[in-house]
């Protein structure tokens, strides 16, 4: 049996062949050609100018990278660890059930699902003059005769 070793920077060119309409825009191409950005770079000194917003919104108090991926995979182990029906309900993304979460209008079905503890009743304070009323009662029942004697 004989074994063929490939020789140092021999190649197999492949091809790839799309079936149907690109997707690629080829309006495109010049703007993105590296070698065209750089040509009006060195006429105009000015860097083609992105369509990026800047970032809006709540912003955590993490101070390095690693923090914030430590967050996100303490989040993703938490949300791994809730039960298969609840994470179901979410479609296994974790992102679904912390905008859930975070909604106040879902108080009622984080209970149902077990998420969350029911409200404590709020006690009804009993009106003063109850008190005194109950004395008054303990004291007269006290006074009666008990049959039998």
């Amino acid at each position: 049996m004989t074994r063929y070793v490939k020789q140092p920077y021999e190649r197999y060119r492949s091809q790839t062949v799309i079936n149907g309409p690109s997707k690629t825009k080829q309006s495109f191409a010049e703007g993105a050609n590296i070698n065209n950005i750089m040509k009006r770079f060195e006429k105009t000194g000015v860097l083609p100018v992105t369509s990026a917003r800047p970032l809006e919104g709540q912003i955590p108090d993490v101070t390095t990278f690693q923090d914030a991926m430590n967050i996100c995979a303490l989040a993703n182990s938490l949300f791994d660890a809730l039960p298969a029906e609840v994470r179901s309900r979410f479609h296994n993304d974790p992102r679904k059930f912390l905008a859930f979460v975070e909604d106040e209008n879902n108080e009622a079905e984080m209970v149902k699902l077990g998420l969350a503890r029911a409200p404590e009743p709020v006690p009804v304070p009993a009106p003063e003059n109850s008190k005194e009323t109950s004395e008054e009662t303990v004291e007269s029942v006290s006074e009666l005769p008990i049959s039998g004697q």
